[in-house]
């Protein structure tokens, strides 16, 4: 390894004025591309193109960006008036309805239930069904309640 400064520096020398190349012997090569006398590859020298290209690729871009603003501007499609009460849509006359709900007129009352409201419930549940199944057991049951009440 050999220690020291390295300089490099570009020389503007345009590819064109070389002699050779694939043009032929001391042809151009970009007029031996293009025939002619190389005047469409002395606007691509000069930057034209380039300029022109740019220029459209700004105009897409900005015509793009337009578009987006207009869609996202637009003001959402609300629902219909009918759509807010909620007024169902028609049955097809083809399908089979299950049931349908009917509106009641009178409201349902809540009833709070505490545990003791439950078991009470429960037991006189099971003496009903103890009478229907088997009378003469319930009968022994109330005489035995009767006495130990006493």
């Amino acid at each position: 390894l050999v220690s020291g400064t390295v300089k490099v520096s570009l020389i503007p020398i345009s590819m064109a004025n070389m002699g050779g190349g694939m043009g032929g012997a001391g042809g151009s090569t970009k007029t031996g591309l293009m025939g002619g006398g190389g005047t469409f590859m002395s606007l691509l020298d000069g930057g034209i193109i380039k300029t022109l290209a740019l220029g459209v690729l700004a105009v897409v871009a900005l015509g793009m960006m337009f578009t987006m603003v207009r869609k996202a501007g637009k003001a959402p499609t609300l629902p219909t008036a009918e759509e807010l009460v909620g007024i169902p849509p028609a049955l097809e006359p083809g399908t089979e309805v299950v049931g349908e709900a009917v509106e009641g007129d009178t409201a349902m009352i809540g009833i709070e239930i505490d545990d003791q409201s439950l078991k009470t419930g429960k037991m006189l549940e099971e003496i009903g069904t103890l009478v229907k199944n088997n009378p003469q057991t319930a009968a022994s049951v109330f005489n035995r309640w009767l006495t130990e009440g006493e």
